[in-house]
């Protein structure tokens, strides 16, 4: 279990593939599987499930994970995401708990490859869409490409080094946002 737990260091903020650690480990799927299920209950590790409607040939299965100790992610841009992955899954949960709203933390990935970090739903529709960068710049394409397609309300490119803040025209409808990690964090309660 020590193995997995050093393992998933390399794998934080990506698809989990059971499969491949329980290859790397030389374990049964089933004990890799339910290794994960103890770190989870140990508040070790959480997983986000993928959200996409079928219109958009989305995966359905496929779980990203994520460490509750953030720093343990082994490169500067998984722990970037993960640090946000764990600030939004606390918004979420604190969203729930204060208004007894129906939150879920997600992401989109489709079967072309289009990612999208974080999709927030409300009672089971998407109502904010966050995408996670290193530096300020444009709109990323795989983004823009969820936009194009879903209909969200909110949607906010968060970046961690720049200054290029702004809001762009929108996109489907949704407001969309490029925005320095250190504001985004801020406005979140």
């Amino acid at each position: 279990m020590e193995l997995l737990y050093d393992r998933l260091s390399d794998v934080a903020g990506s698809v989990i593939s059971i499969n491949s650690l329980r290859e790397d480990l030389e374990v049964a799927f089933e004990t890799a599987r339910h290794w994960i299920e103890i770190l989870e209950n140990l508040y070790a590790v959480f997983r986000i499930p993928p959200f996409g409607p079928a219109k958009i040939k989305s995966v359905k299965k496929d779980q990203k994970l994520y460490f509750w100790d953030w720093s343990r992610a082994s490169s500067e841009g998984a722990r970037y995401e993960n640090m946000l992955a764990m600030h939004l899954l606390r918004f979420v949960h604190w969203h729930r708990d204060l208004f007894g709203e129906n939150l879920e933390l997600r992401y989109f990935r489709n079967r072309l490859g289009c990612e999208v970090d974080f999709v927030i739903l409300r009672d089971k529709k998407p109502w904010m869409a966050i995408e996670a960068k290193m530096s300020d710049g444009d709109i990323s394409p795989s983004f823009k490409y969820f936009l194009e397609r879903v209909k969200v309300p909110f949607a906010f490119q968060v970046f961690l080094s720049g200054t290029k803040e702004r809001r762009i025209s929108d996109i489907n409808g949704a407001t969309v946002q490029l925005i320095s990690a250190a504001r985004f964090l801020a406005q979140l309660p």
